[in-house]
């Protein structure tokens, strides 16, 4: 048995993965791709990449891309919010202990508090 093969036994396995007529979809509802037995992910969260992640204590997530800072709802894989915070890139992103503000740092040195909640 070949490696691939084992593999998707295991996704099989302990995946478990319900098989039905139709289309395949992952647990959000979005339609997998052909010959996709699961997605890691989602489509309705897709960043490119992102240089800072950060979760307050509720569970959402703040992910920063560029300037612009976004807060998600992981459980429900959807974007609550989406903010322009710096003109410069945003390279680090820290909750302040309540949970209440984010400590933002940028590219051009600044260093901002904002508020969660605005």
């Amino acid at each position: 048995m070949s490696t691939v093969n084992v593999l998707r036994l295991a996704i099989l396995a302990f995946g478990g993965l319900a098989f039905a007529q139709g289309e395949r979809r992952d647990r959000l509802g979005d339609p997998l791709p052909a010959g996709a037995m699961q997605r890691l992910g989602n489509l309705r969260m897709r960043y490119p990449s992102f240089p800072c992640l950060a979760y307050l204590p509720d569970g959402r997530a703040i992910v920063t891309q560029g300037g612009t800072l976004d807060i998600c709802d992981m459980a429900r894989g959807e974007r609550l919010s989406s903010t322009r915070v710096s003109d410069a890139g945003v390279i680090s992103v820290q909750t302040r202990s309540d949970g209440k503000a984010l400590l933002i740092g940028d590219s051009a040195g600044k260093v901002r508090e904002w508020d969660v909640e605005r």
